[in-house]
């Protein structure tokens, strides 16, 4: 699942341009912050490499972080303590 706060996206489209899935399209109606927010219509299609959430420059953008690797049980890799523990 795909997660945009609308609150905090400003509508610059880097997720919709850099998407190699093609997975966001942009909305025909701008919200009320008149803001044409992307939309994740293609959600299938989405690899989860988290390109998106990394390059959004308002952190607007939330993926289903239990389909990545690093959050698996097997996982003894704590690269980052903000996200994973070593599992003992």
């Amino acid at each position: 699942m795909i997660y945009i706060d609308p609150d905090l996206c400003k509508g610059c489209l880097l997720c919709v341009n850099t998407c190699n899935a093609h997975v966001f399209t942009v909305a025909k109606k701008a919200n009320k912050k008149g803001v044409f927010l992307p939309i994740p219509t293609n959600e299938n299609a989405c690899l989860n490499c988290g390109e998106c959430e990394l390059l959004c420059p308002d952190q607007a953008i939330l993926i289903d972080i239990e389909k990545h690797w690093w959050m698996k049980k097997d996982n003894n890799y704590a690269f980052n303590p903000n996200f994973s523990k070593i599992k003992g």
